[in-house]
């Protein structure tokens, strides 16, 4: 997604964007929208400014408990927080969060690569179709969510015990 410096510099207030999903660099996010939309601000500092808001992304994930294959979405909503440096004030910037650089004849910012990682990760660690899946049974690989099996695993047997069996030096 590309923005003009001269409107960046002016100020915006609250500008929504709106573009197509294939805008972004790929990151193996799975979107469940074609359409990812932002809520933009900018704000000028001295030689520098600040853009903030919001990016609104549907995403879909597999389950990783049940494996099951049936993706569900999942709504992301993402502070934008983004300081704008030219070269020159790149040192003095060094501590703020998330730093984009930009020359004095530069037109066009790209904000693709920064809303593609911001994106990437926001994703959740573990993503669970419901919070109370009961996963796979570990003996008959059936989903515990579809289907009651009668597989049961003694108390004193673990899954562990075959693995503990092996004699490695």
């Amino acid at each position: 997604m590309k923005l003009r410096l001269k409107d960046l510099k002016s100020g915006i207030t609250n500008q929504i964007f709106e573009f197509d999903k294939e805008a972004l660099p790929h990151r193996g996010i799975s979107f469940s929208s074609n359409k990812i939309k932002c809520n933009i601000s900018s704000k000028k500092r001295h030689k520098s400014f600040n853009l903030s808001g919001k990016l609104y992304a549907k995403t879909s994930y597999e389950c990783v408990r049940c494996l099951s294959n049936q993706s569900f979405a999942h709504v992301l909503s993402i502070d934008v927080n983004i300081v704008h440096h030219n070269y020159k004030n790149l040192f003095k910037a060094a501590k703020e969060k998330e730093l984009i650089t930009f020359l004095e004849n530069q037109e066009y910012i790209d904000l693709a690569d920064v809303f593609a990682d911001n994106i990437a990760l926001a994703q959740p660690m573990k993503p669970l179709c419901v919070n109370d899946c009961r996963g796979l049974c570990l003996l008959c690989g059936q989903n515990k969510n579809n289907f009651i099996c009668s597989c049961s695993i003694p108390e004193q047997q673990t899954v562990w015990d075959e693995l503990k069996k092996i004699n490695i030096k």
